[in-house]
C-alpha cells in the first residue's frame, strides 16, 4: 500500500492519469466531444466537465490523506538519499548513498531497496503519453550495510530523465515509505566503451548454393572487451546478453539462421539476429550498452569491382592488417566462396589504381564510421548525437 501511495496515488502521478484519460473524451475548446454525446444520450445535468475533473482530484487528495492517517502502522523510517557520483550525472558514473534517522532500540533494518524510473521532462507540456514513476526501469535489493551503490551501466540511457528512490525493510518484513526522489537528466558516459570492436565481414546476399547470411565482428585490441548489452542495429537487430566478453583479436559471428550456419560452416554462431540484411545495401550500427554508436558500416550493392559479394556466394571482408575500416579500399571480397567467418582475412596491399567512390559516378561499395567519446564529438564534429 505504501508503494502505491508513494509512486502513484498522489497529486503528481494520479493527477496526470486523470488529465490524460480526460483528454480522450473531453477537449474544452472543441465544439463537440464524447461528453456532449453522453449528455444527449443520458440527460446528465452537469454544466462543465472541467468541474468533474477537479472533483476526481479532490477525491484522491481526501482518500490519500485518510489512508495515510488511519491504515499505515509499523512503518520503519524512510531513508534519506544523496547523489554521490560524478558531476552532471554521466550515465556510467552514477552513485547514490543513503542515511537513516535514529532507530528505536528494538528496531533492526535488514535490507534496502533501490529503484529507478523513466520520468517526463519536468516542464513537459504533453497531455498524453505520460511516463509514470510506478513503472520501474530497475529495482535491486542490497544489504543495509551497503550505504553506497553504483547504478549498473546497462540501466541508464543518455539524454533521458530519471527518478531514483530507496526504501528500507525491517526485521519484521515491513517496508518504509519510499524516500524523497532525486530526479536527474543523464548525460553521455565519461568513457568510450567498446572501442576496438569492429564489423569485419558481411555476407549480405549469399548465393542459392553457397553461404548463409551473417556478419562478423572482431575485438581488434589486445585487451578483453566486455560487450554485455551492446546492440546491433539497422536492418537487423541483436542485443548481446550479459557477461559477454570477447578475447583479444577474437572473432564473433551473428547470423540470420543459426542452424543453417552451423551446417554450412561447421561452427556455431554466437547468436541469431532478427531481421534481414538488405540485398541493396544499408547501414549496420554497433551501439554500446548506453545506446551510443561506436562503429558502423554502410554497404552498397552497385560497385562492380566487388560484385562477387552480390549474390555470387562471396562475402565482404575487411583486410586483416587494414589501418582502419573507414575507407572502402580496405574492404574486399572473400578469398573463398561462402565467406570465411571467424577466420583470418587476406592481407592488404595498396592497389595500383584507386576505386572511384564518389556517389555521382560509382557509389562506394562500403564506407564506415568510427565513433568517439562524447567529449570528442564537439572537437571533431564527426558525429552528432541526439536523444
Amino acid at each position: 500500500l505504501r508503494n502505491f501511495l508513494d509512486l502513484f496515488y498522489n497529486e503528481q502521478e494520479a493527477f496526470k492519469l486523470i488529465e490524460e484519460e480526460a483528454q480522450l473524451i473531453y477537449q474544452k475548446d472543441h465544439l463537440y466531444s464524447w461528453v456532449n454525446l453522453d449528455k444527449l444520450r443520458w440527460g446528465h445535468n452537469y454544466d462543465d466537465y472541467s468541474e468533474q475533473i477537479q472533483y476526481l482530484k479532490r477525491f484522491i487528495k481526501r482518500r490519500r490523506a485518510y489512508i495515510m492517517n488511519n491504515y499505515l502502522e509499523d512503518c520503519p523510517p524512510s531513508p534519506s538519499i544523496e547523489y554521490s557520483g560524478q558531476e552532471n550525472f554521466p550515465a556510467d558514473a552514477l552513485r547514490f548513498s543513503y542515511t537513516l534517522s535514529t532507530l528505536s532500540s528494538s528496531e533492526k533494518i535488514d535490507s534496502i531497496q533501490w529503484r529507478i524510473s523513466n520520468i517526463d521532462k519536468p516542464d513537459n507540456l504533453l497531455t498524453t503519453n505520460y511516463k509514470y514513476e510506478i513503472k520501474a526501469k530497475w529495482i535491486a535489493n542490497f544489504s543495509s550495510t551497503d550505504t553506497l551503490i553504483n547504478i549498473p551501466k546497462e540501466v541508464i540511457r543518455p539524454y533521458r530523465y530519471y527518478s531514483v528512490r530507496a526504501r528500507v525493510r525491517n526485521s519484521d518484513g515491513y517496508f518504509s515509505h519510499w524516500s524523497t526522489p532525486i530526479q536527474f537528466y543523464a548525460i553521455p558516459p565519461l568513457k568510450c566503451y567498446g572501442k576496438g570492436l569492429s564489423i569485419t565481414e558481411i555476407m549480405y546476399k549469399p548465393s542459392d548454393s553457397c553461404g548463409v547470411e551473417f556478419i562478423e565482428l572482431q575485438n581488434q585490441t589486445k585487451d578483453y572487451l566486455d560487450i554485455s548489452r551492446f546492440k546491433i542495429s539497422g536492418g537487423i537487430e541483436y542485443r548481446f546478453p550479459k557477461k559477454t566478453v570477447l578475447a583479444p583479436n577474437a572473432y564473433l559471428v551473428l547470423t540470420k539462421d543459426a542452424e543453417d550456419f552451423e551446417t554450412t560452416y561447421n561452427q556455431t554462431a554466437f547468436g541469431e539476429y532478427k531481421g534481414k540484411l538488405s540485398n541493396k545495401g544499408e547501414e549496420i550500427v554497433v551501439l554500446d550498452n548506453f545506446g551510443s554508436p561506436i562503429d558502423s558500416v554502410v554497404y552498397h550493392a552497385q560497385n562492380k569491382q566487388l560484385a562477387l559479394a552480390n549474390g555470387k556466394g562471396y562475402s565482404l571482408e575487411l583486410y586483416y592488417n587494414a589501418p582502419n575500416n573507414l575507407d572502402s579500399q580496405y574492404w574486399t571480397v572473400s578469398d573463398c566462396p561462402c565467406g570465411s567467418p571467424s577466420s583470418a582475412h587476406p592481407s592488404y596491399s595498396k592497389p595500383s589504381s584507386t576505386i572511384d567512390n564518389t556517389l555521382d559516378t560509382q557509389p562506394a561499395y562500403i564506407k564506415t564510421k568510427n565513433y568517439l567519446p562524447f567529449s570528442e564529438y564537439i572537437k571533431t564534429q564527426r558525429h552528432q548525437t541526439s536523444e
